[in-house]
């Protein structure tokens, strides 16, 4: 039992780093975009 809710929170800490990677990479192409529209105008 207690192994296995060893390997659940790791995995759910696996979970929300990528996540957070993938929201954080999101937000870094939206203000990419933004900047490259602000340039252009």
């Amino acid at each position: 039992m207690v192994h296995i809710a060893a390997f659940v929170s790791v995995v759910r800490m696996k979970d929300r780093r990528q996540k957070t990677a993938e929201a954080e990479g999101f937000w870094r192409m939206t203000a990419n975009a933004k900047h490259e529209r602000g340039e252009r105008q």
